[in-house]
């Protein structure tokens, strides 16, 4: 693993011309353009993305572009943000864009444009994630898991009148209100339960799992498979209970292999890690494109610990991502259905209805929103594709809820 940093300067006039597609497209009619120039780039992948210092710059439009047989590829735009919660408290931190993952390229070249305040101290990241000891420890398929997982919290009785875990289906749930400090209404699964040790897994706090209840067909692999950064910040993150999960794309390259899917997760890591200042990879489950599910964050959704993906809602729900760009290529079926079993499992455990809404703090969005539909950043995740299909993973995760719940029952009767 090694990483390099390249300065964005002030673009010169003599390529003012070339960037002006990008200054337009962020609507301003005086933009500030700043640009790394042509910055080489490990050929078999690497991991980039840009970050600037806390609290500066705005009005700000990022874009790349990679260079691959000599010739450059056309520019393509990045979302950029500024997460409050996705640290600890008092973290030295960095705003930043969403870390690409580029294939085969021999450079690339990045610029930020603002029409704005300016930024402090703008740099390019380049991750070369190297090769790890862990990296060939998985068959390319994954196994299919018939019963319960490591990855799964203790499981313990259910009391009486807690409908987050009465099959069949999930309808009580289809609106829960919620405010900062937590839900309310009596469908919810009350977080003071938790804290008061009712209907608790002993080991982390969290309501107990619905008895019986299977783990995911769609068995996340452990970190340890991907060569996971061991951290004590990422361990001592709270504990989480999901009321709903999000959908997430990374963005960046389609083209890896199933071999270099661990190096690619290595390098978000370091990306959020090291130059975003979070301490954790940022989603707790990823799936790449031949369906593949990877635990990403410690505890995964098992024992899901607060993530950093969606500003201003981290606490509220568990984030799944999809490894690639689903704007710029449909989505394979393998990944949509691992996506699906992983939301339907989620609900199942965790007892909200994947096809409800749920209203935070006024603003009402769907249980299974993709990024775009919440927290406190501008952006088109989980791209065209995914978002188009979010209706549908809503349907089918909520079915299959309902069948691990029906599973469950079967489970414990025996």
């Amino acid at each position: 693993m090694s990483e390099r940093r390249a300065p964005l300067r002030l673009a010169s006039r003599s390529i003012d011309r070339g960037l002006a597609q990008g200054a337009s497209a962020v609507g301003a009619p005086t933009p500030r353009i700043l640009d790394t120039g042509t910055v080489a780039v490990p050929r078999r992948l690497a991991v980039i993305g840009v970050t600037w210092a806390e609290g500066t710059g705005s009005g700000l439009g990022l874009a790349y572009r990679v260079k691959r047989g000599g010739q450059w590829g056309p520019w393509q735009d990045v979302d950029v943000e500024t997460c409050g919660d996705c640290a600890d408290p008092g973290a030295a931190t960095r705003a930043g864009s969403e870390p690409i993952a580029v294939v085969g390229a021999t450079h690339v070249q990045a610029r930020l444009v603002t029409r704005g305040t300016a930024v402090g101290d703008p740099k390019l990241s380049v991750i070369d994630p190297g090769t790890s000891s862990a990296t060939h420890a998985r068959p390319a398929t994954p196994p299919r898991a018939t019963g319960a997982a490591s990855i799964m919290g203790p499981t313990g009785a259910v009391p009486a009148g807690d409908t987050a875990t009465r099959p069949p289906g999930l309808g009580a749930f289809a609106s829960t209100s919620w405010g900062s400090s937590g839900p309310s209404g009596s469908s919810a699964v009350s977080s003071g339960a938790a804290a008061s040790g009712t209907n608790t897994s002993g080991a982390s706090g969290l309501p107990a799992a619905p008895p019986g209840l299977p783990g995911p067909r769609a068995m996340p692999t452990k970190r340890e498979a991907w060569g996971a950064a061991r951290s004590s910040a990422a361990r001592a993150l709270p504990v989480v209970v999901g009321r709903g999960i999000t959908v997430h794309h990374t963005a960046g390259t389609n083209r890896y292999s199933a071999a270099q899917v661990p190096a690619v997760l290595r390098g978000i890591e370091r990306f959020h890690m090291r130059d975003r200042g979070w301490s954790d990879i940022g989603y707790n489950v990823l799936v790449d494109r031949f369906g593949r599910v990877w635990e990403g964050r410690y505890g995964g959704i098992g024992i899901p610990h607060k993530g950093a993906h969606a500003s201003g809602v981290n606490t509220t729900y568990l984030g799944v991502a999809y490894i690639g760009d689903s704007s710029s290529a449909p989505v394979p079926k393998a990944a949509v259905n691992s996506i699906v079993d992983i939301v339907a499992w989620t609900a199942a455990r965790y007892g909200f209805d994947p096809a409800g809404t749920l209203t935070l703090d006024g603003r009402t969005s769907p249980v299974v929103p993709g990024h775009y539909q919440v927290g406190n950043t501008r952006t088109d995740c989980p791209g065209t594709h995914l978002r188009r299909r979010l209706p549908e993973i809503r349907r089918r995760a909520a079915d299959g809820a309902s069948a691990y719940l029906a599973r469950a029952r079967t489970n414990a009767r025996r």
